[in-house]
């Protein structure tokens, strides 16, 4: 197998594996996070700069825009997005969730305001005879020299 069709399968695993079955209550709160940085929950998550980038994310992903998603992507993803599985690689991404249905369960933020962990759950409409379901998936958001970027 080719290194690059490596890498992308590799890749693609790693965002199946990151998916969960079960969703957990939206709560709109704020709260100090273990390790001192702050969780934001439902709207106030949403309403963040990291939420508002993840909001960008999950729109260009299922539109499968190449160019909106290269602006909130890490640069190191984004370069998926122009090699040879390019193609399987935008297929995948337009299963993200709508962001104007999902659920955003926590966004936790580290300490020291650089990074943040987006947790966020909703329904999926199924294929070839599967009904769908609740998925629940997982998403950091880091702080780069022109603003937010997500990573998967």
């Amino acid at each position: 197998m080719n290194r690059p069709l490596r890498t992308t399968l590799a890749l693609l695993a790693s965002f199946i594996l990151t998916a969960c079955l079960f969703a957990t209550p939206n709560f709109a709160t704020a709260q100090a996070s273990h390790a001192g940085g702050t969780t934001l929950k439902g709207n106030a998550a949403w309403d963040s700069p990291q939420g508002k980038v993840l909001a960008e994310f999950l729109r260009a992903a299922r539109a499968g825009d190449k160019s909106a998603l290269k602006k909130v992507m890490a640069t190191s993803q984004s370069d998926t997005l122009d090699g040879p599985n390019a193609a399987s690689f935008l297929d995948f991404l337009k299963s993200a969730l709508d962001p104007k249905v999902a659920t955003f369960d926590s966004l936790v933020m580290n300490a020291t305001g650089t990074s943040a962990l987006a947790t966020i759950s909703g329904r999926y409409a199924g294929s070839g005879g599967n009904s769908g379901g609740e998925v629940t998936k997982r998403y950091t958001i880091n702080k780069a020299d022109d603003g937010w970027r997500v990573t998967m």
